[in-house]
């Protein structure tokens, strides 16, 4: 009776496996597909614009539809009402850290013979930040754990967003409004280049 149960619960197997997998490679043509229309749009402009892709767990820069840089996602996470793909415009970049140059007061320039301004470089830029969306969706992205000092960071961070995303969703919902929320992580480099990379008012396409 055993053996009989086991085998039938492998064909019942066997013949679900087929269906499951057409249907998932069905819905991954139609966001493909989704998503090349959204690129159409984008590139008959000449503005850059950045498209999130998690199908392939990669964001690409792109112009005219030509990739100019490209990056790995190591992991992602969403919360809230799902969509397989959308356009967003960056309305602000946060970070706890601003990056900044030197404040020179005025007159400090003076009494150096030789003054240079210092730029802010890649270095500068921070691994932890948030890019907040106009229509309330929010992109956490943060490093990849390495070491003691990115781990702790990590899990500071991932706390607070812990704490706070629960009580950002009811107040959305009080509001009238859907909450959308996504957690990404690369590496400590790729994170400093795409907070330098994404200037506000610029299109960010997601696919999910």
């Amino acid at each position: 009776m055993i053996m009989l149960f086991r085998s039938l619960t492998f064909f019942f197997i066997l013949i679900s496996f087929p269906a499951y997998a057409a249907d998932n490679v069905m819905e991954n043509y139609i966001k493909q597909n989704q998503l090349l229309e959204e690129e159409i749009k984008l590139s008959r402009k000449p503005d850059i614009y950045y498209v999130f892709n998690m199908l392939e767990m990669k964001i690409y820069i792109k112009a005219r539809g030509i990739n100019l840089k490209e990056f790995s996602i190591q992991d992602f996470s969403r919360w809230g009402k799902p969509f397989s793909v959308n356009v967003f415009k960056v309305k602000r970049k946060s970070t706890f850290i601003k990056p900044a140059r030197e404040t020179i007061k005025p007159g400090d320039e003076k009494k150096k013979d030789n003054f240079e301004l210092e730029a802010l470089e890649l270095k500068d830029m921070p691994t932890r930040y948030t890019i907040v969306f106009e229509g309330g969706a929010t992109l956490f992205i943060r490093p990849s754990s390495e070491g003691f000092i990115s781990t702790t960071g990590n899990f500071f961070y991932s706390s607070y967003k812990l704490l706070t995303r629960p009580l950002l969703m009811v107040w959305n919902t009080l509001k009238g409004k859907s909450y959308k929320a996504f957690n990404i992580v690369l590496n400590e480099n790729d994170a400093r280049a795409v907070y330098w990379s994404i200037p506000e008012k610029s299109a960010v396409i997601l696919c999910l």
